[in-house]
């Protein structure tokens, strides 16, 4: 071709305006393109497919063995889980003889089932324990709902929140929870259950053979020390304290049991701060050891947020308006208390309380009628 030729052909519309050959087709490259048609370098698409995974928190959660939460089939020995240790899951006991447990941890949930001759500590359970088939065993419990079926010859001592069932179960003793340690009280905040709402007095029963099924006894068990003493070396580091001046879940008593002291005298206590109440109680015991004389007793604990028309239900008159403004303010916490000479106890301990709002029966008659009142507002059911 000659340039006159491309001169004509341009002229014509078509082709090149210089005198030049054709252009040779390039060699294609592998070049890769980002997403929006860019080339990028190999070096670039390297380092992509070397960047570790994005990792997710479910990833990185500590894995789970469920035969961690299991203990099965043991016989005569000691089974121990330290606080942190089951942290809030469930456990499932069963085919154990001859056993002493101690689960110094809060838990979800707990199954004891077909257990004979053994002896148990539970820290707080933030639902239910249901123990079934299982005989001549001792339990140390807290928790929110408390069930047996087809049990026989079974110690309790016991904090529920709920009121306990059995069903098919004889010969059960149900005391009050034992045992106070470093760390309970964290346990029992984290099980959200409340020290002062103990309902272990309260059965229901729905045994088909009705009447002497159950009974209660005030006193601490004569099994209880023993299985504390029986506890491994590692754990006696923690100190386990049984006194009633220092529980962190208060001990009550069924009026009228083991007892044949004459009562003459009822009081309600309203205290508005759980360090107080333990405080007051404290007090309360140690000037009892200093009148031996005088016979008192705490029956019922009940912590609850009181409602304006409640309150005022409690405290009635403009002498108590001060007392309807703190319930506006903070949950009330209430102490039963009946005896003989105990009206000077009480005020001897709330002395010590400095400006902590406090509020005390005027006298025994007001008492017990504030206490009927305060038992039926705060009353719970088996749910």
């Amino acid at each position: 071709t000659n340039c006159q030729d491309v001169q004509n052909h341009q002229r014509s519309g078509q082709g090149d305006a210089t005198c030049a050959p054709h252009p040779v087709a390039q060699p294609t490259t592998d070049i890769p393109h980002d997403d929006m048609g860019c080339c990028s370098s190999s070096e670039s698409s390297d380092s992509e497919e070397d960047a570790s995974p994005k990792q997710y928190s479910w990833d990185t959660r500590a894995k789970i063995d469920p035969k961690d939460y299991e203990i099965k089939g043991l016989r005569s020995t000691q089974v121990t889980r330290a606080s942190g240790t089951v942290n809030g899951l469930p456990l499932a006991i069963s085919d154990c003889q001859d056993c002493d447990v101690y689960i110094m941890d809060h838990s979800a949930t707990v199954t004891v089932d077909n257990c004979t001759g053994c002896t148990f500590f539970f820290g707080p359970i933030k639902g239910s324990i249901f123990i079934r088939t299982t005989n001549s065993s001792r339990f140390i419990i807290a928790c929110q709902q408390f069930r047996t079926r087809d049990c026989t010859d079974v110690d309790v001592c016991l904090l529920s929140g709920t009121l306990p069932i059995i069903e098919s179960t004889h010969n059960i003793t149900f005391g009050c929870f034992r045992g106070s340690y470093f760390g309970l009280s964290a346990q029992l905040a984290k099980a959200e259950l409340s020290p002062f709402n103990n309902n272990w007095n309260q059965i229901h029963d729905f045994t088909p053979e009705q009447g002497g099924n159950y009974t209660f006894t005030n006193t601490i068990p004569a099994w209880v020390e023993p299985f504390f003493e029986r506890r491994g070396e590692d754990l006696k580091k923690l100190p386990i304290d049984t006194s009633v001046e220092n529980a962190t879940v208060p001990i009550t008593v069924l009026a009228g049991v083991g007892s044949d002291e004459n009562v003459d005298e009822h009081h309600l206590i309203v205290l508005f701060k759980a360090t107080v109440v333990k405080k007051f109680l404290q007090a309360l015991y140690r000037a009892a050891a200093l009148k031996p004389g005088n016979v008192m007793a705490i029956t019922r604990v009940r912590e609850v947020k009181l409602s304006d028309s409640d309150s005022r239900a409690v405290f009635s008159g403009e002498a108590n308006k001060a007392f309807v403004d703190e319930c506006k303010r903070s949950a009330a916490i209430g102490i039963s208390v009946q005896g003989c000479g105990c009206a000077a106890l009480i005020h001897a301990a709330a002395a010590g309380l400095g400006d902590s709002v406090v509020y005390l029966s005027v006298d025994s008659p007001t008492g017990a009628a504030e206490i009927s009142t305060w038992g039926q507002i705060t009353q719970v059911t088996t749910s």
